[in-house]
Parts: structure tokens; sequence; C-alpha cells
């Protein structure tokens, strides 16, 4: 083989390999642009949940003769009442109570223009009853005691259950929740022990649920407490709480 054949045949080879790597380049540039996609080709992001439209609550069964004649409300849902009038007359229900006419019905919720139902896991709706003129149209404003807050006892007092190492109920410390001070004038002391309201014995479950529900309903309540081993009666007022709240 002469040298002008081994110099041509090196340059063969290095044009070859030269095109090679331009090809590959080329096909790799391709296949980056393929996977590439435009903007507009990225789908739009899914919706919060809170642009969800809310659900919607059905209205009670018209199998089911119940009326709201009042509301009592308040932005703490324990102290909230609905009076809702049945076959059987008019009643105050708070929150998870049954209906007394229709026992799989309990409320769920109180606002201050309609209350919500519980009817085995499905929520329904009963609208409060406006009042209306003697021609039959609905008056619009609502009345004063929807928006009301409820001023009884339980805004002032903070009860807890006590129980002894059995797990027994032994009665309900009354801890304060206003100023220290404030509740001393009550003729309260922060965490009192009561073993008696009004007419309850707190020594069992029913007569401790009774006696929250009281405390959040009335105004006045006489507590029987113990102090230094010795039964104390205590007669307390909304007022007094009310009266002092500007004492330090």
């Amino acid at each position: 083989m002469t040298i002008v054949s081994i110099i041509l045949m090196g340059y063969a080879i290095l044009m070859l390999v030269s095109f090679l790597h331009q090809d590959h380049a080329a096909t790799s540039t391709t296949y980056t642009n393929e996977i590439a996609l435009p903007l507009a080709n990225i789908p739009a992001a899914l919706p919060l949940a809170s642009d969800a439209p809310a659900p919607v609550i059905a209205p009670v069964s018209s199998n089911v003769d119940l009326t709201v004649t009042g509301i009592t409300y308040s932005k703490d849902s324990k102290r909230s009442r609905a009076i809702i009038r049945s076959t059987k007359g008019q009643k105050n229900y708070a929150v998870n109570a049954a209906i007394e006419e229709y026992p799989e019905l309990r409320v769920a919720q109180i606002h201050p223009t309609q209350v919500i139902l519980n009817n085995g896991g499905s929520l329904q709706t009963l609208v409060l009853e406006l009042p209306t003129s003697k021609n039959g149209a609905t008056i619009g404003a609502i009345p004063k005691l929807v928006i009301a807050e409820i001023d009884t006892l339980g805004k002032y007092i903070k009860p807890s259950i006590i129980q002894d190492e059995n797990n027994n109920i032994t009665g309900i410390r009354l801890h304060n929740n206003v100023a220290p001070t404030t509740f001393r004038k009550s003729g309260l002391i922060p965490a009192d022990v009561a073993i008696k309201m009004n007419n309850h014995l707190l020594q069992d479950k029913q007569s401790v649920d009774a006696a929250l529900t009281e405390m959040d309903q009335l105004r006045t309540a006489e507590f029987t407490v113990l102090r230094n081993g010795q039964q104390q009666l205590v007669k307390v007022s909304i007022q007094d709480f009310i009266s002092n709240m500007d004492v330090k």
C-alpha cells in the first residue's frame, strides 16, 4: 500500500467519524424537542377544595311536621338553642339533642336563621319561621332574639368532672372563666369542688350531664361546695360577675 493510499484511507475514516458525531447530535436534539411540551399543553391546576361549591343541604322531609319558631344563637355552639314546634308542642333544643317526636332526628347545628338536623348521617335543614304581616307577607327583619348572645353561668364558670381512682364521679370542679378577683366576688373560689348544683347530686353521669346543661341555660344557681372538708352553700348569679368585671 502506497503512502498516498494510506493518507486517503485516514481522511475517509476522519470524515466518517465526523458524520456519525453530527448525526448523533442531531438525533439527541430532536428527541429533546419532542419531550419538551409547549406551555399550552400543560394541564391547568385542579381547583382547590375551597373553590368547590358548598354541598346543598336538603330541607326536612314533608312528612316531618316540625317548625323552628325561635333561635337564640351564640358563637359558642354549646350555648345556642332552637325552639322547635311539633304536634306535641314547642320545646327548646341544644346541639346534639334528639327531637322528642322524631328520635331519629338530632340537632347537628344551630345557625342564626336555620337549624341543621342529622337524620342517620344525612343532613337536613329547618329554616326559621319569620313573622308575617296581616296579609301574609313575610316581614324582613329577623327578631332580635335570633342574634342575641346568651348570658348564662356557663359564660363565667368553666366546669370539669372529678373522678376518683375507680373512675367514680365525685363532683365538679368550678374553674374561673373570668378574672380570679371577679370570680371570687360571686362567692365562688377558683377550683371550688361542687358536690351538688340545685337539685342535682353530682355523683353520677346523668346528674352531672343535667347540671352542665343547666349551667349553660341558667342565670342563677345554688352550689354546695366542699371547703376544708366542710360543705358550704353558695348562691351564684351572673349579675355577681357582671357587676364586678372591672374589679382588679
